[in-house]
């Protein structure tokens, strides 16, 4: 994600023309018929509730201080839970992009987040602390992509845990700072 939002804000391969992000999470659950996550008295609510949250979380982070507004939705629902979102997002100011979001338990989407640029895609498995973003660029000499990896930040979360915790280590850091204090 740090490394999305670096080639966002940079101009390596040109403007940001359009992203998708997607999550399949078909067979993947491991969730039983007496799950809280399939009790809508006991959980946060469906997919976009249990997951989703966090696939926008990183698409705010990508896109740093943007307003992000739905345009399109469609949500399918298994009796008061969501099983399935699509969702056309629009990022402001200064992106002004289209984001393709899917999420579902019905579907086998590939779980991945690409940005189309300009002159290269970018993609990775966008909730997995431990991937790696790749690039495609183009070359037209050949009629084929060539394509580069990025290695992982030193200081990037190895795992999800990880990065939750060296989230709450900042904020709690940025608390303690004469800055932040009210008293």
């Amino acid at each position: 994600v740090q490394q999305l939002a670096a080639l966002v804000d940079g101009d390596a391969f040109g403007s940001l023309e359009g992203a998708t992000m997607t999550r399949g999470l078909v067979g993947s659950t491991g969730i039983s018929p007496g799950s809280f996550s399939t009790d809508t008295n006991r959980s946060g609510g469906g997919v976009l509730m249990e997951k989703g949250c966090h696939d926008l979380s990183q698409l705010c982070e990508v896109f740093r201080d943007a307003d992000i507004e739905v345009t399109e939705s469609d949500i399918t629902w298994r009796g008061r839970l969501d099983v399935a979102v699509e969702a056309t997002l629009r990022v402001g100011d200064p992106y002004d992009v289209p984001v393709d979001y899917r999420i579902s338990m019905v579907e086998p989407y590939e779980t991945a987040a690409t940005f189309q640029f300009e002159r290269a895609t970018a993609t990775c498995r966008h909730p997995e602390a431990d991937d790696a973003l790749s690039v495609s660029v183009p070359n037209a000499d050949r009629g084929t992509s060539d394509g580069f990896g990025f290695q992982r930040p030193a200081q990037a979360a190895r795992s999800t845990e990880e990065a939750m915790y060296l989230r709450w280590r900042d904020f709690l850091s940025a608390l303690a700072t004469d800055d932040n204090n009210p008293e």
